[in-house]
């Protein structure tokens, strides 16, 4: 996303800061994304022949995190983080 010792231009630079260019940056940034999805499946077949139906609902909860760090991940310049159901 950006490296030490020099200035960056991007999308994330101008949500983060309100502008489309930032100073230089003191470590390189890197982008790290984590997500985590817990899901529950109910499914039923009907006939049991050799053509099928079948229907089901999947309920689940899904969280994402994405962060700007340095390589260490220490140091953050931004993160995103959202939750769903």
């Amino acid at each position: 996303m950006a490296y030490e010792g020099e200035a960056s231009s991007s999308g994330w630079v101008y949500v983060e800061t309100g502008s489309h260019e930032t100073g230089v940056f003191p470590a390189d940034v890197k982008y790290f994304f984590d997500a985590v999805s817990i899901r529950a499946a109910v499914r039923y077949v009907y006939p049991t022949e050799k053509f099928r139906l079948w229907g089901g609902i999947a309920p689940g909860v899904f969280t994402v995190s994405a962060n700007f760090l340095a390589p260490e991940r220490d140091g953050t310049y931004g993160e995103y983080s959202k939750g769903q159901f």
